[in-house]
């Protein structure tokens, strides 16, 4: 049972504490993402000293013995709990047998990306080179004795791809009169910790920046920095990334690397001349486009510049990371086009124009193909869905609509979910499963047009829940947002009568009351009961109250009275509801709170006109009011 499952971590974590607060010998930087808010009072009871904390997500940087580690990622509101991870830059220098290969101004239009803010994550820009400008920069790296100034040359190279002045010497960039914003995470050797790079994108976020480029990778999936990249992405950048140098000779295999492959980043395979993939180029599903990487000259330091001998600040090289700053710029293109474009749109545009190679449609090697300014871009695209999240039960869509489009209707497996929805995203929690989703989009004019997408949610999975259950996504939020839980991994247990100490822990976690141990003022809840600290916070609140002999009966079941009674004091809600239940009057203790939730749309009663306020009430059900107290978007669902 959950109650037993708390009470020995409690007791797992009070026997490590002795013995953790001296293991120092073996510490290694870890990353500690929590669910909601940093909890600092569990990490000095641990005697863990923050060293660094970031302001866009509740994530710190710690020193940790493997043994702190496994009793931290153990505690309630810790969401991952992982070593710290390195990323390198995704490229290499050509073959001393390659020559040069100048960059002309080849996107010759009316636009050059002004007015355009770029950040490019990398290795610093050479502030002293006479064809790249940057209009801003930082570094946070550790040690940065010169400020973003570049000592790599990874970093220059991206930017004069993006952005090399069109003068008279050198290249040309694909947008040169961006403001680029020059973010030194990598150091000298091309390196950088997820404490960097977290970081870099966190500065970025604040200049309010349009587009961010990514060019380096890692082989594993890092929760802290996929946190801040979907900060960045829902403050509307555009983040462009290398979708890495692991390919394999035939292209065959899922080898795209990270941050490339998260759905929130446009991943980029890099071409030759001739439109073929470089034997390099990483391939799989998350490739969405390609662009030029092979032998692409471009800006570096004049001190790294080993080429060919001239040290002029020109050098080629090859790989994903000379081919995601093409399709950088090429965006700022599109922003300088469509001002007012999203970043989805923008997206959009950029598929819409690529170049169809390889097998038709989109494909592992070249995505929709080879990116590229469009001689006639789209100015007003159909609308269309796509996937913005998908781990853990959470399906998060977004839409990207056109001006024509009034409403969308959603369909999952052919059973209609929601209609008539105004919003620019939706929801959905299912758990372990593939899933066939269809949206229809409404326009003004009375037409409609439909898109169908395949979701496969490979967590959780339970034994006791029904997938197509009405009750099931009320449930799997709840689990999602580490509010729900039953015995062991694999149960919600739906059909259980809920007691009403589980139903004020639910309710507390839903609203972030305090639930730490304690004593409290009831007689029968002693300071170990696991839903102590939420009993009481709850009467603090003036949430419950408990009965007259002084206890508050925690094992007793809850009725459909008694949970609008928390619900209603709990989201201070407000009765005007034209309702009139049947078995619902002034005898009836809660009757106002009942009268509450009906005017909250929460509840609608029985179909023969009655509430039935003394019914007990089954974990799946309560799950289904708290939820739709919670989100609104679970009203009528």
């Amino acid at each position: 049972m959950k109650t037993i499952k708390i009470v020995i971590g409690f007791i797992l974590l009070i026997s490590f504490l002795p013995q953790l607060a001296h293991a120092e010998t073996s510490s290694q930087n870890y990353l500690i993402l929590f669910n909601k808010s940093v909890d600092k009072t569990e990490l000095n009871e641990l005697q863990v000293k923050i060293q660094h904390e970031f302001s866009k997500i509740p994530a710190v940087k710690v020193k940790l013995t493997a043994e702190q580690a496994k009793v931290i990622e153990h505690l309630q509101n810790v969401k991952n709990v992982q070593k710290e991870l390195t990323y390198n830059m995704s490229s290499q220098t050509t073959p001393w047998a390659f020559g040069k290969m100048n960059v002309t101004n080849q996107v010759r239009t009316q636009y050059t990306g002004k007015g355009v803010k770029v950040a490019v994550i990398d290795t610093g820009i050479d502030m002293t080179h006479p064809d790249v400008k940057a209009a801003g920069g930082t570094c946070v790296l550790d040690s940065c004795p010169h400020g973003y100034q570049d000592d790599n040359g990874h970093g220059t190279h991206v930017a004069g791809i993006i952005a090399a002045q069109n003068n008279s010497i050198g290249t040309v960039g694909v947008a040169p009169n961006v403001q680029l914003y020059a973010v030194k995470a990598l150091n000298v050797v091309g390196s950088g910790t997820t404490t960097n790079i977290a970081d870099g994108i966190e500065w970025a976020i604040e200049q309010h920046v349009d587009i961010m480029n990514l060019s380096f990778t890692t082989k594993d999936d890092d929760p802290t920095l996929r946190a801040m990249i979907k900060k960045a992405h829902d403050a509307g950048i555009v983040i462009v990334g290398a979708a890495g140098n692991a390919g394999t000779t035939n292209g065959s295999g899922d080898t795209v690397l990270y941050p490339a492959k998260y759905d929130s980043v446009i991943g980029v395979a890099a071409l030759d001349q001739n439109s073929n993939r470089i034997v390099e180029s990483s391939t799989g599903s998350e490739v969405e486009v390609a662009a030029p990487g092979y032998n692409i000259v471009s800006t570096v330091p004049k001190d790294v510049d080993t080429f060919d001998g001239a040290q002029d600040g020109y050098m080629p090289m090859t790989g994903t990371s000379m081919a995601a700053p093409y399709v950088t710029g090429l965006l700022a293109l599109y922003k300088e086009k469509f001002p007012s474009y999203t970043s989805a749109q923008l997206r959009n545009v950029l598929d819409a124009n690529a170049k169809d190679i390889g097998a038709a449609g989109k494909d592992p090697l070249y995505g929709f193909g080879i990116a590229g300014y469009g001689e006639n871009p789209i100015s007003e695209l159909p609308s269309s869905v796509r996937i913005d999240a998908n781990e853990n039960g959470e399906a998060a869509f977004a839409f990207d609509k056109n001006s024509s489009t009034k409403s969308v209707d959603i369909y999952r497996n052919g059973t209609v979910l929601a209609q008539n929805i105004l919003d620019d995203t939706w929801k959905d929690y299912i758990e372990k499963g593939t899933y066939q989703y269809q949206f229809v989009f409404h326009q003004t004019d009375g037409t409609v047009t439909k898109q169908s997408l395949s979701v496969a949610m490979g967590s959780p999975a339970f034994d006791d829940l029904a997938a197509d259950a009405w009750y099931a996504p009320h449930m799997i939020y709840l689990y999602h947002n580490q509010i729900l839980n039953g015995e062991g991994p694999n149960t919600l247990l739906p059909s259980k009568q809920i007691t009403r100490g589980e139903a004020v822990a639910l309710l507390g976690r839903a609203i972030g009351l305090n639930g730490e141990k304690r004593a409290i003022a009831f007689s029968d809840v002693g300071s170990q009961y696991f839903a102590s600290g939420y009993i009481q916070s709850a009467k603090e609140k003036g949430i419950l109250n408990g009965f007259e002999d002084g206890t508050f009966k925690p094992n007793q079941n809850v009725t459909r009275a008694e949970m609008a009674i928390l619900l209603a004091r709990a989201y201070h809600l407000q009765d005007s509801a034209a309702v009139d239940y049947s078995d619902v009057n002034g005898n009836v203790t809660g009757e106002t709170a009942i009268y509450e939730l009906a005017n909250a749309k929460i509840t609608e009663g029985y179909p023969d006109g009655s509430f039935k306020p003394h019914e007990y009430m089954t974990r799946a059900k309560f799950s289904v009011f708290l939820a739709r107290a919670e989100d609104k978007e679970f009203i009528g669902r």
